[in-house]
């Protein structure tokens, strides 16, 4: 809950104090637990109101009154932050939601109006996110990338929880003719790409993609 790389959390509702993971491995790069810590910030308690807890269910635990058993923020959370998970005989997967129109549309419902269509929102995405059908019940997240001359390519963005190092590992190793699993001995695919240079940050993404020629670029546009 303190993790705010891109892909984590909308809204962190714990402080993160030390390092708990980064977008170059999807939070597996986060600290020890010994070197981390955290406190409760202002804004979660705007959005879990003290004027609220009389309200609250709290729980007995050996005749000690501890944790509600349930907290009741004023966003639905599941919107704001995601959810991915099975529940009994259900698989679910809700995207990040912009907090200021999940607000919106909150207003909207108090006011008896009808609530307007919202497209899943990644805090510091520099991508596009896009539906993938015409009923607006799946999108599909893109990149971006921008062609510098006639053989070499710069990605700046990677889909959605596509993690830095995992497409490095993936996509860029193989395509340098590097084998995809080293461990069963799998041969390595003909190479396309003659050098790959990274200047990522904890927080952006930078590949600098140098083909092996002008026509392995172009059958690579081709490909999409």
């Amino acid at each position: 809950m303190a993790q705010t790389y891109v892909g984590s959390n909308n809204i962190n509702l714990l402080y993160p104090s030390g390092q708990f993971g980064t977008r170059i491995m999807g939070g597996k790069d986060a600290a020890s637990s010994r070197y981390i810590f955290t406190k409760l910030p202002a804004l979660t308690r705007l959005i879990f109101p003290p004027a609220d807890d009389g309200l609250l269910n709290y729980l007995q635990d050996d005749g000690q009154s501890i944790e509600p058993q349930f907290y009741v923020p004023i966003l639905p959370m599941v919107l704001v932050n995601g959810a991915d998970g099975i529940g009994t005989g259900w698989s679910s997967s809700v995207p990040n939601y912009n907090p200021r129109e999940i607000v919106d549309n909150l207003r909207r419902m108090m006011g008896g109006e009808p609530t307007e269509p919202m497209t899943p929102w990644y805090r510091g995405y520099a991508g596009q996110i896009a539906a993938a059908d015409a009923k607006g019940s799946a999108f599909t997240s893109f990149g971006s990338v921008s062609k510098l001359d006639s053989q070499t390519l710069h990605v700046s963005e990677l889909p959605v929880r596509k993690w830095t190092q995992d497409y490095k590992d993936s996509v860029l190793e193989p395509l340098l003719g590097v084998a995809a699993d080293k461990d069963k001995k799998q041969e390595a695919v003909e190479a396309v790409l003659e050098d790959v240079r990274e200047h990522h940050t904890d927080t952006t993404v930078s590949f600098s993609l140098r083909f092996k020629s002008e026509a392995h670029l172009e059958a690579a546009e081709a490909k999409g």
